[in-house]
């Protein structure tokens, strides 16, 4: 191969030659450890054996849906379900014989397991394909670029390599700690024998789930950062689930096809959450679980929420009417589009979080301060002073004020968008006394709630003169307010 490239002579000169070509590779802006490789391919050469090997798998396992993996994850998902379920059955005491249960246990063990392990290997030949183009393809990682070195608009492929990198050790972690609770299940075969190893074999398979999730985490956090930067992404499955439940809240989708509108089960479990705590609670615990990735990101990151300005005109946020029922903590956040853009804000402050109160559902009194028609407010108006700058704004202008959730646990912050309402800066300013502002969801539908529905809103007032001192912010996180478009994105 060396002499194909023009590198000929004595032993001395190949040496140096070769030397000179790493060296040349290595300033390319490619980290790939540069003895992994004499040469770097093209996005147009010839496809290796190991490539080739991988696209038969990797186009093996991506059948259409209606194929013969659709009946293999069927009977997969129902095994798994159902050795689950007999698992959970033995542990609560559905087995009355005492004789035979450690048996039993045994078995749901050792079948589970071995369906886990099935889905680690599953899993290998795509992660194994991006180790391999990470860290020992000769073809190009950087980001935008696919296996081949070649412009795609995947988004896993738009991930900054750090990341991708970190996401691939992550996940492939996972599935080798399987393997090793696969092969101790196997030495330690009987219920006795793996009674005498016990917390081996645990601390392989929670480093197994811990690996999946903390990986998969990793991933949605990046995918998601990636959408916000860029439109033309497509929707992930958590936009997707998001846009559905949209869609059934408004009543433009229905899981029952030719099924009448109705908002007997939102009722219901409204009722529900407002009289006993323990769903209310339940329903707050499910919620920080989905926050877990942003948790963990705020966590880590550390941002400070900006300070509001000391100085310009007041815009006074009163509350919020008919406000969708939560147990979690509220606030407003404005920004403004100076031009006119509404795919672009620029923060202008907040207001602090508003502490909430009990509500019973008899009276019609929902979380807040006047709880007869849903409002939520402070029990004095938060005022937000909106800066020197704000005198200068033209007729483009245009404010955006965001009803948000603030999710907390163990000090980290997440932000839940509940609805955004737009209005032209000129429109605020030329007001009397309090305004009610429409609130709108990220598909630009008004946010509904209450029964029968009706359309939430934001209000506010504007004025002149300056504000007092309003309560210093404490609240730390990874919070972005400023960028998001029209509606906002929840968090």
């Amino acid at each position: 191969m060396l002499g194909q490239m023009g590198l000929s002579g004595g032993k001395r000169s190949n040496r140096k030659k070769r030397t000179a070509l790493r060296g040349q590779l290595n300033t390319n802006g490619d980290k790939t450890v540069p003895w992994l490789r004499m040469f770097k391919a093209d996005e147009g050469d010839a496809p290796s054996c190991v490539e080739c090997a991988r696209d038969w798998v990797l186009d093996f396992l991506s059948m259409p849906l209606l194929s013969f993996w659709t009946i293999v994850n069927v009977v997969y998902i129902s095994n798994v379900i159902g050795w689950g379920a007999g698992y959970f059955f033995l542990l609560i005491g559905f087995h009355k014989d005492r004789d035979d249960i450690n048996w039993y246990e045994n078995l749901a063990i050792q079948v589970l397991t071995g369906l886990f392990t099935y889905g680690a290997i599953i899993s290998l030949p795509w992660r194994f394909s991006n180790a391999h183009h990470l860290w020992c393809s000769r073809r190009s990682s950087q980001p935008g670029r696919d296996f081949y070195g070649r412009p795609t608009d995947a988004i896993w492929f738009h991930i900054p390599t750090l990341h991708r990198k970190a996401i691939t050790f992550i996940l492939l972690v996972g599935p080798f700690a399987q393997f090793a609770n696969q092969a101790l299940r196997c030495i330690y075969y009987s219920y006795e024998a793996a009674e005498a190893e016990p917390f081996l074999m645990l601390f392989f398979f929670l480093l197994s789930f811990a690996c999946m999730f903390v990986g998969g985490a990793y991933q949605v956090l990046q995918e998601r950062r990636l959408r916000q930067q860029n439109a033309t992404f497509p929707s992930g499955v958590f936009e997707d689930v998001g846009l559905l439940y949209r869609h059934w809240h408004h009543g433009i989708f229905h899981v029952i096809p030719g099924r009448v509108p109705s908002r007997q089960p939102q009722t219901y479990l409204m009722r529900c959450c407002c009289l006993l705590p323990g769903v209310g609670l339940l329903h707050a615990a499910l919620c920080l679980l989905g926050d877990v990735p942003w948790l963990l990101h705020a966590a880590f990151a550390r941002a400070k929420v900006p300070a509001n300005h000391d100085n310009g005109p007041t815009l006074e946020v009163v509350g919020a009417g008919r406000v969708p029922f939560t147990r979690f903590k509220l606030f407003v956040t404005v920004s403004v589009s100076t031009d006119g853009d509404l795919a672009h804000f620029d923060y202008v402050g907040r207001t602090p979080v508003a502490k909430r109160s009990y509500c019973r559902w008899e009276d019609k009194e929902i979380l807040g301060i006047n709880e007869k028609d849903g409002e939520w407010g402070w029990h004095n108006p938060a005022k937000i002073r909106l800066g020197a700058a704000a005198s200068s704004w033209g007729s483009k202008a245009v404010l955006k004020l965001t009803l948000c959730e603030d999710h907390a646990l163990c000090g980290a912050h997440a932000v839940h968008v509940v609805g955004s309402a737009f209005a032209e800066a000129t429109n605020v300013k030329g007001a009397r006394g309090v305004q009610q502002l429409l609130l709108e969801d990220i598909d630009g539908d008004p946010v509904l709630s209450g029964e029968p529905l009706r359309p939430c809103f934001v209000k506010c007032a504007y004025s002149d003169d300056e504000a007092t001192d309003a309560p210093a912010l404490s609240l730390e996180g990874g919070l972005n307010f400023g960028d998001s478009g029209r509606g906002g994105g929840g968090g």
